[in-house]
């Protein structure tokens, strides 16, 4: 766990992990400069939703399960593992298949949101 803990830990993830909230919510102040409200709206759910779904979840629950976990001495007796596994495991494996569904729903809003940049309507001045 500890070696997959750093090896995120790199100049590729953080900026993807940390800063997508933020280029979200920026597309959405640019949207709504253009004025596409729908789009702008898309985008502010997509951040929101990107931010506290996974980030803020990830930093709640994923990190002080690591931490508690990176105190535990190793190597354990086998029935030692299996009770360390067991405490973690349920919370671990429900919370890993929340935030792939919590970026699903940020993905597609971003979708919609460019989508809507595409449209001409109602709630555009230019149309």
């Amino acid at each position: 766990m500890q070696a997959m803990n750093a090896s995120v830990r790199n100049v590729v993830y953080a900026p993807v992990f940390f800063a997508t909230p933020v280029v979200l919510l920026a597309s959405a102040l640019l949207a709504f400069s253009c004025r596409n409200r729908r789009a702008a709206l898309c985008f502010t759910m997509a951040g929101l939703v990107c931010g506290f779904g996974g980030m803020a979840l990830t930093m709640a629950i994923n990190v002080p399960l690591n931490q508690a976990l990176a105190l535990i001495e190793t190597p354990l007796a086998p029935a030692q593992a299996s009770a360390v596994r067991s405490a973690y495991s349920e919370t671990w494996q429900f919370w890993n298949i929340i935030r792939p569904c919590v970026a699903a729903v940020a993905l597609l809003l971003t979708g919609l949101g460019l989508l809507k940049l595409t449209q001409t309507g109602r709630d555009s001045v230019n149309a």
